[in-house]
């Protein structure tokens, strides 16, 4: 099975009419839900003319077709099983375009806040012009305007850009396995903050759970601490310390500031927390 009878399908048809373009996206539904994971794989991956893949193709030819969102839910669920959906829309072309910067000009919003959700880092991707997919949706609305295409581009590239991505869920309409898994690491960085500020202070452990957001946010923003630890894993054990040297009294332990090395010391060893190395 060559490699390229999915882009094939839908380049064939690029230039057709409404209906041609329907009846291509029927045939590619049902042709991607008869593969293997491995298969799907190939095909979402082949690389067509001017380094444009399957997805390229849907943003920039077949945007006003009912078949296009039925299509895209289909790619992105067999793109989790396969290669992933992060490198689907990851994906550039020959001019550095990722799939959004043809979303963004296409007339249905959804399609774009699906796009947006699988892979939010998209918004920020220039291409070899220096341009965002924002400067698009501005470009085609006639610099500037009030189209709900570049007002939405507008919110959703200042939320990405202030690391709301709570406020992204909120815009795209819903979240994702990617929007998932990054809300859940800041949720722990957020808490890594708060516990090393009040650790600092000698705080009862009590008062995590009673710090104002705006607080957090602040600790968050500034990176003093816990911005060069790495993943989260290692924040995790910073907060785990902090309530390790809690003695009865509710009072943190003093004994002075430990090196973040020490936690994969001899106190470490044998803790479900600790990494093996």
């Amino acid at each position: 099975m060559p490699d390229s009878t999915l882009f094939t399908l839908l380049y064939s048809a690029r230039g057709g009419s409404p209906a041609v373009k329907a009846a291509a996206l029927l045939a590619a539904i049902v042709y991607l839900q008869s593969l293997s994971s491995h298969d799907a794989s190939r095909q979402l991956l082949f690389q067509g003319a001017y380094g444009r893949r399957v997805l390229h193709l849907l943003g920039s030819r077949f945007c006003e077709c009912e078949q296009a969102a039925p299509f895209l839910s289909l790619v992105n669920e067999r793109g989790r099983e396969s290669c992933g959906t992060t490198a689907l829309m990851s994906l550039i072309t020959i001019g550095g375009s990722t799939p959004l910067h043809f979303f963004a000009r296409c007339s249905d919003l959804s399609l774009t806040k699906m796009v947006i959700r699988e892979h939010p880092p998209s918004l920020a991707v220039l291409d070899y012009n220096g341009r965002t997919p924002l400067h698009y949706a501005e470009l085609f609305c006639f610099n500037g305007s009030t189209s709900e295409d570049a007002v939405f581009l507008r919110a959703a590239y200042a939320a990405y850009n202030a690391s709301n991505l709570v406020a992204l869920v909120s815009l795209c309409g819903g979240s994702s396995p990617y929007l998932s898994r990054e809300i859940h690491r800041q949720t722990i960085a957020l808490r890594a903050a708060v516990a090393i500020s009040l650790n600092r202070q000698e705080a009862a452990p009590s008062a995590l759970d009673s710090v104002e957001a705006e607080v957090a946010l602040s600790l968050l923003g500034r990176r003093r601490d816990f911005g060069r630890m790495g993943d989260s894993s290692e924040l995790l054990r910073v907060v785990l310390e902090f309530y390790e040297r809690v003695n009865a009294t509710g009072r943190v332990k003093t004994g002075g500031q430990r090196k973040r090395t020490e936690l994969v010391g001899s106190e470490c060893k044998g803790k479900w927390y600790c990494s093996s190395s």
